[in-house]
């Protein structure tokens, strides 16, 4: 299969081609320190329950989302980088279950008031790896201990191979309007690959029977970069997935971090995409997608025209965090379950990675944060900076610098030397304090990212890879 000529030539993937971070947070998680710990977390939750009380609910603060880390799979894929507990018992999941009504009656205690809850979102893992009556009980438990009487959305993550369409049904009574479909890419040389198997059809039969159920927002998850990934086996996924009708999709380049997800070293690097493949993946997807009437939502995520989305960027509300992008930023973002991160204000908090460590951690402190950050006015400064150029493409200088009270031009007159050479590359505009990728620039927009990033440079002599690369 042949593309139009790349708007990122080879040459600009050799200049700028390293390891880098994700940004789904500033600053990136290999940064957090273990200072941070449940005290910590308590104190900042204790500061929530002594706001003054709002008109979400009866005495209760809002506005809180929570995520729910479901770590279950019944088999381990090797592309992987999630936290799993790869089981098909049922006793683990009942024991996980027990523990995690402590760990959100902790949660809730700390605060003081009832939580309104305004988005509750279950990951994984695979939250349908629990069956019914497991999926009733974990929202139960939940309902039991935070307010979700203006809960205006509830979404989850789905793996078509394993999900049943009563466990959607039981969804759909439960409130969930959005889901999102892990694909990554249908051709059975890639799945098998990567250890995931799941045809075209039972995709499409799960796709149908929620639209039928009422899920009036669903997105697919696909990546580009996967081991014996081709642009005719891509173009073949892609034409598949549009023919089902998703309302948004996530188009996310695979991040080969063997040193830090073990499975991952199955996986025969030589059958890996070389950068120019990536590109050429990345950028066949943009061209179909484009040709089906998406539009671009920030660098790795396409949408239909009336998804709310668009409205987002538009009001400049669009953000973006650990599940992607999202219309707007939570006032207070609570982390469940292993591994599950909680943003609060200044403070990021991370839950023990895994199953056993965390349901320690519960047993004796109640809460089981592992590790976490807490900003300087300067660190979210720069987390204002990299979000507005990873959710709109652009920075408003101006205004961000009248919001944290600094000369934006001055404060980062290096950062903006340093940029000089994006800008000879024809990948970034600056006018004034104005900064905009273009359309090239826009796949190499962690790479601009990072001139803001201060602590790229701080990792200790000889600690090794940190990030996966950036193209």
């Amino acid at each position: 299969m042949s593309l139009a000529a790349p708007r990122v030539a080879d040459e600009l993937l050799a200049k700028y081609g390293r390891s880098g971070p994700r940004y789904t947070s500033y600053p990136p998680v290999p940064s957090w320190s273990d200072a941070v710990g449940p005290r910590a977390l308590a104190a900042e939750l204790s500061t929530l329950g002594r706001a003054p009380a709002t008109a979400r609910g009866v005495g209760a603060i809002a506005d809180a989302e929570i995520y729910v880390h479901l770590p279950f799979c019944a088999q381990l894929c090797t592309f992987c980088g999630c936290h799993t507990f790869i089981t098909k018992k049922r006793e683990p999941v009942e024991r996980y279950l027990a523990t995690l009504a402590r760990e959100a009656e902790a949660t809730a205690k700390a605060a003081g008031r009832p939580l309104a809850i305004g988005a509750l979102h279950l990951g994984g893992g695979t939250p349908t790896h629990l069956d019914e009556g497991q999926l009733a009980q974990l929202l139960d438990l939940l309902e039991a201990r935070f307010d979700f009487s203006a809960c205006r959305e509830r979404s989850l993550e789905v793996h078509p191979h394993v999900t049943r369409t009563t466990q959607l049904d039981l969804l759909a009574e439960r409130g969930f309007a959005r889901l999102s479909m892990g694909v990554q890419d249908l051709s059975p040389e890639v799945q098998a690959a990567i250890h995931r198997f799941q045809t075209h059809e039972e995709t499409a039969a799960l796709f149908a029977h929620a639209r039928a159920r009422g899920f009036e927002s669903i997105n697919v998850d696909l990546i580009y970069g996967l081991p014996k990934q081709t642009l005719e086996g891509f173009a073949r996924t892609l034409d598949q997935v549009i023919a089902m009708g998703p309302d948004r999709l996530a188009v996310y380049g695979y991040a080969h971090v063997p040193w830090l997800k073990k499975q991952q070293r199955a996986i025969d690097e030589a059958t890996l995409p070389a950068p120019p493949l990536r590109r050429d993946l990345y950028e066949l997807a943009v061209a179909r997608l484009e040709g089906a009437g998406y539009e671009s939502i920030g660098f790795d995520h396409f949408a239909r025209p009336t998804d709310p989305l668009f409205a987002a960027r538009a009001a400049g509300t669009l953000t973006r965090n650990f599940m992607g992008y999202a219309v707007r930023r939570a006032d207070h973002a609570l982390g469940l379950g292993p591994s599950a991160i909680g943003e609060l204000d200044r403070l990021y908090a991370q839950n023990h990675d895994t199953l056993p460590d965390w349901s320690a951690a519960i047993e004796r402190d109640g809460l089981a944060t592992r590790r976490g950050f807490a900003l300087s006015a300067e660190d979210a400064l720069r987390r204002d900076v990299i979000r507005s150029l990873l959710c709109l493409l652009r920075v408003d200088g101006a205004a961000i610098g009248a919001r944290h009270g600094v000369d934006f031009a001055a404060h980062f007159a290096p950062e903006l030397e340093q940029l000089a050479p994006f800008v000879a590359d024809g990948l970034l505009a600056i006018d004034g304090a104005t900064l905009t990728l273009t359309g090239a620039g826009k796949y190499l927009a962690r790479n601009v990212a990072m001139r803001f990033d201060t602590f790229l440079e701080s990792a200790p002599a000889g600690s090794g890879p940190r990030f996966s690369q950036t193209v």
